[in-house]
């Protein structure tokens, strides 16, 4: 007969499980990748950050009377994710064209410095990383990916269907990979993590959601789990 324990943490690998399969995973929390809001000032203006609904879910066992059964509960949060709009590489480019720009060794010095150091996230899976360095003498086009015999730009192509829009621009970015390998990045599929502190101060306006908000956020994840009740499939399905 299984403990409490044991059957609490096989309930919550199966809503781990249904949620992976319709959100994508953003460290702790799941996000519908294609229902976002982008924020602007009050000229209208964007902020330049996109703003996801994340969901965290978790099942926990609560006593509703004192001498009464145990139940299943859920509770569910909902945060706000930010991702910035600017890749790493037009903040690089600074608005000019990333197959024109050409670098002198200042530019590339500073990039390196600023850079060096910093959490990105990658656009495509949200996904963090550490950045060890930039390439400015390889591109996506030009770097092999070791024992596969194709370049990073046909990789991403053929491996993940995503066809970069400017291939052979530099920087390449390398990234902190697991056990200390270096990963390396298209710089058009990375932004930064750390926020301006301009945005900064309009986070509790544009971050933080109120109690209808929340309230609707439970009843979308409570639907989400009843069989059946979900009129499409895959990740985004309603």
């Amino acid at each position: 007969v299984p403990t409490r324990e044991t059957f609490l943490a096989y309930c919550n690998v199966a809503l781990q499980r249904a949620m992976e399969e319709r959100m994508a995973r953003w460290g702790r929390e799941y996000i519908d990748p294609k229902n976002f809001a982008e924020p602007k000032d009050k000229f209208g203006n964007s902020l330049g950050v996109r703003v996801f609904r994340a969901y965290t879910c978790e099942f926990g066992l609560h006593r509703p009377k004192v001498q009464g059964p145990l139940s299943l509960t859920l509770t569910v949060d909902l945060r706000a994710k930010l991702l910035r709009t600017k890749s790493l590489l037009e903040q690089i480019c600074e608005g000019g064209d990333p197959n024109a720009v050409r670098y002198d060794d200042r530019q590339v010095s500073q990039a390196k410095r600023f850079w060096s150091g910093e959490v990105v996230i990658c656009t495509y899976d949200k996904k963090c990383y550490s950045v060890i360095d930039l390439l400015f003498d390889k591109s996506p086009a030009t770097m092999p990916v070791p024992d596969l015999g194709m370049s990073h730009a046909e990789y991403f192509s053929k491996r993940k269907n995503i066809v970069l829009k400017y291939p052979s621009a530099p920087p390449l970015v390398a990234v902190l990979g697991r056990n200390n390998s270096r990963i390396y990045i298209p710089a058009e599929l990375v932004c930064g993590n750390e926020l301006e502190p301009r945005l900064k101060q309009q986070l509790p306006l544009i971050a933080s959601f109120k109690p209808p908000e929340r309230h609707a956020a439970i009843e979308e994840m409570k639907r989400f789990l009843q069989p059946n009740a979900q009129k499409t499939r895959g990740r985004g399905g309603g």
